[in-house]
């Protein structure tokens, strides 16, 4: 079996995204495709791409127009990567997301497993690097992988009228089926940080708490607004920073993971 891992992005070169290069080659190595949906873009994000990975042969740009205006906006992005992947395990990872190279083989038995135990989604460990590349600040379970036939998009019970999103629990990116239900899902492993740091249980490592500064430019020039528009107008679950105190009630913690 092999691995479609799929992304999605736009304006990478302004909206402060440093080691994106890296993060489409570390793609590209640990899966047999590597599915990059661009949204349309004003700063040539496109050809930024390819110059990137041009030593790669498997991947491809799948462009989108959809508006940024849109509620359902990362969703609709996200969706059609997945639509996009020709292989039957799908892994989804923001731009900011790695998998060390080293669990391949440790991700290939977990999908394996999903295949066995009913469920069409596996949800693993996100670990939150925070400020240096041995400290974090949370971890938490997150919906990464899929079998089957499934869809990325806010569940019937997430969508309010006039196809906002209720952002207290969800962000519109689920799997679900075709009945607009959440698919089935099954944790790969436990999430204590001492069972990662063993090595024997996979997780992925989210790098958007790593430099702050380029998150709070990031939420500024789009997502702050975006959480808002999405849910027409009500704050979501999550902190949105705008500034350095936005970041204060996060507790630094060192960790001992294996992150290459």
């Amino acid at each position: 079996m092999a691995i479609s891992t799929y992304k999605s992005c736009y304006n990478i070169l302004t909206n402060g995204f440093s080691g994106w290069e890296q993060n489409l080659k570390n793609a590209c190595e640990f899966s047999e495709e590597l599915i990059i949906v661009v949204n349309n873009s004003e700063d040539d994000t496109d050809s930024a791409i390819r110059d990137a990975l041009w030593e790669y042969k498997n991947w491809k740009i799948v462009p989108a127009n959809f508006s940024k205006l849109d509620p359902l906006f990362d969703g609709r992005l996200k969706n059609l990567g997945l639509q996009n992947c020709s292989h039957k395990w799908k892994l989804l990872l923001d731009l900011d997301e790695d998998v060390p190279l080293w669990q391949k083989p440790m991700w290939e038995n977990a999908f394996m497993q999903l295949q066995f135990s009913g469920a069409k989604v596996l949800a693993v460990p996100s670990v939150d690097i925070y400020k240096t590349l041995d400290g974090y600040k949370s971890i938490s379970y997150k919906t990464y992988g899929s079998i089957g036939q499934l869809w990325r998009g806010p569940a019937a019970n997430a969508l309010k009228q006039g196809y906002f999103i209720n952002t207290k629990f969800s962000d519109g990116t689920e799997l679900i089926d075709e009945n607009f239900q959440m698919a089935p899902a099954v944790l790969s492993g436990p999430k204590e940080l001492a069972d990662l740091e063993s090595g024997n249980h996979i997780f992925v490592a989210h790098y958007g708490y790593l430099n702050i500064n380029e998150r709070i430019e990031r939420n500024n020039r789009f997502w702050g607004a975006h959480w808002l528009a999405e849910s027409n107008g009500t704050l979501p679950a999550h902190q949105l920073h705008t500034d350095e105190s936005t970041f204060s009630h996060y507790e630094y913690k060192k960790h001992n993971l294996r992150l290459k």
